[in-house]
């Protein structure tokens, strides 16, 4: 067994299957476990009941889900409520922000996925089927839609720290849907060709098209070149969406002026704590969570589980080990300081309380700092100072995040930083 391999006593054991679970997040199983224990666990906590029909009607946010399972060959297919009206919300993360999370997965677990399978890599099959999930997403506004599948509808729900949790699901044999006009700005990089999928997608949030839009049509494979559009699973577009607007951020703030002083944001969401501290000088950045006991990846152990990555003025060329949260709060500071026409470092600490106990998806993050980063903040001279006035709110001690901070760490040893741990 894997578990017989890694631990030599019960304590380190405990600890390393804390550590595990931070890297994996229910994606690889990194326990031997043939399934997700913590995601067994929570998703029999939001378990549905749901009548035994084969079909469903309602108004689509609009909404598309793109598996990731079997890839190149994924489940494909819309996400429709049994009701209509403006269902609009259902998609709008920064609405549900100051919500509570049993209300938050109330609501959109009532989304029913139609399942139906695409080749991801070859657009050509299935195409037909394809062109009107694009006509579904390009809609303005909510579409009515029926869904008849091939057999009853599976009353489960489906979790991730990656995406949205997804209610039930069903296997589809036709849809039926009614779009509203067009979104004029996405069909126009829709029918272009020529264009690049990155530089659609930051045509996209020049627009101020709503970013879960933007990971939507990237995800269908309506974006890029001719010859290079393929689908891309939901959880990978969030991700590269992320990414490829940092990206650009990136190269657009290295002109600007650098802050002068040391500011502190907070937010609070949800069982969740966010902290931003920027800095002054080049681009430095650090992602920090922390895990308390209770909260959905810290079932185990007595002490805090805690994970870090970190990159330099040039960025970094691996995928982080924590996965899309580190790139959704990066994306969100530099929409900051593009934002103040500043550049600068950051330090974003996240820390997850035991009312945390359910995954709600990585948008929780961005927007966490997001609403941080738009209330007022406090100044300091020192960075000392800033951490200070960080975990005087933070359940979580200075010293253990010092421990696991990379970033910390060569910030005092070239800035001599007056702090013990």
């Amino acid at each position: 067994m894997l578990q017989q391999k890694l631990y030599s006593n019960s304590s380190e054991r405990k600890q390393r299957e804390v550590n595990i679970c931070l890297l994996c997040r229910g994606t690889k199983l990194l326990c031997g476990k043939p399934a997700c224990p913590i995601l067994v666990r929570t998703s029999s906590i939001t378990r549905l009941e749901i009548a035994n029909k084969k079909e469903i009607f309602g108004s689509s946010p609009p909404s598309v889900f793109v598996g990731r399972f079997g890839y190149p060959k994924v489940m494909v297919g819309p996400m429709v409520p049994p009701f209509q009206g403006d269902t609009s919300y259902l998609s709008k993360f920064d609405y549900w922000y100051s919500e509570q999370i049993e209300e938050y997965v109330q609501k959109v677990t009532s989304l029913v996925r139609g399942m139906y399978p695409v080749r991801a890599d070859k657009l050509p099959e299935n195409y037909n089927f394809l062109l009107n999930l694009h006509d579904l997403v390009l809609s303005s506004k909510p579409v009515d839609t029926r869904m008849d599948f091939k057999g009853k509808i599976i009353s489960k729900v489906y979790l991730s720290e990656d995406v949205q949790p997804f209610g039930p699901y069903g296997y589809l044999e036709r849809m039926e849907y009614n779009p509203s006009s067009s979104d004029k700005v996405i069909e126009k990089v829709y029918y272009d060709k020529d264009l690049k999928a990155t530089e659609a997608i930051w045509k996209l949030y020049e627009q101020k098209r709503n970013l879960y839009t933007i990971q939507q049509v990237f995800s269908l494979g309506m974006l890029g070149s001719k010859n290079r559009r393929k689908v891309v699973p939901t959880r990978w577009s969030i991700t590269a969406v992320d990414d490829s607007l940092a990206k650009f951020l990136m190269r657009k703030i290295r002109d600007f002026p650098s802050i002068d002083e040391y500011r502190v944001f907070f937010s609070r969401s949800m069982g969740n704590v966010f902290s931003v501290i920027l800095m002054p000088g080049n681009w430095s950045y650090e992602f920090i969570e922390i895990f308390h006991k209770g909260s959905v990846w810290n079932t185990w152990s007595e002490t805090p589980a805690i994970a870090s990555d970190f990159e330099g003025p040039n960025g970094r060329t691996t995928y982080a080990s924590i996965g899309g949260c580190y790139y959704a709060s990066r994306f969100a500071v530099l929409e900051y300081f593009s934002k103040i026409r500043r550049s600068g470092g950051a330090i974003v600490v996240r820390e997850a309380l035991p009312s945390y106990y359910i995954p709600v998806g990585v948008w929780i993050v961005r927007e966490g700092v997001r609403k941080a980063l738009q209330d007022n903040f406090k100044s300091f001279s020192t960075l000392e100072d800033a951490l200070k006035e960080t975990f005087s709110k933070m359940k979580a001690s200075l010293n253990d995040v010092l421990l696991n901070s990379n970033l910390l760490k060569s910030l005092k040893k070239q800035r001599k930083l007056k702090i013990s741990y």
